[in-house]
């Protein structure tokens, strides 16, 4: 994707979801979820698959240099969940309204890094299931690269749940 058009990519996702809630009043809508609900399963699933790649880069060699079935496995593997984790920033951007955008910006950046890291991620993973040559220490490094992503992915999404939820209390 062309620099400038990523750089826009965040305005695109601002502006769908504003002209999506000012549509005709008319018609029926099925209910959302809250946005503090959103951001506290994105960030579940962040701190789940988290888990995963902490267990991951725990349990193989960064030096380990020898090549092997099971780093491809475990990188299909990851390459999986990664896949199953990507599309929250999304859905968070659709669940909150602009306010609530606006209020939680620094979180909902890096919430789109994250999200940006799990793409990246995602294709590092894919190919490193895909070569007869992957080793140990690729692993190591994929799957600690993934957790450092999901942390500040998992922290941003709490912050900006509880920022939510307290919006939602005050009258």
């Amino acid at each position: 994707m062309h620099p400038a058009r990523a750089s826009r990519l965040p305005l695109l996702l601002l502006l769908a979801s504003l002209a999506a809630a000012c549509g005709p009043a008319s018609r029926s809508h099925p209910a959302h979820p809250p946005a503090s609900a959103v951001l506290q399963e994105v960030g579940d699933h962040y701190a789940e698959l988290g888990r995963i790649a902490d267990s991951l880069t725990a349990e193989t060699d960064a030096n380990d240099r020898a090549s092997g079935e099971l780093a491809q496995v475990a990188a299909l593997n990851l390459a999986g969940r990664i896949g199953r984790a990507r599309g929250g920033f999304e859905a968070i951007t659709l669940a909150m309204n602009a306010v609530q955008l606006e209020r939680t910006r620094g979180m909902w950046v890096r919430l789109a890094v994250t999200e940006a890291a799990l793409d990246l991620l995602y294709e590092d993973a894919t190919r490193l299931a895909s070569d007869p040559f992957a080793t140990a220490g690729e692993l190591n490094a994929l799957s600690s690269q993934l957790a450092g992503s999901l942390e500040l992915g998992r922290v941003s999404s709490r912050l900006a749940a509880r920022q939510v939820q307290l919006e939602a209390a005050v009258p």
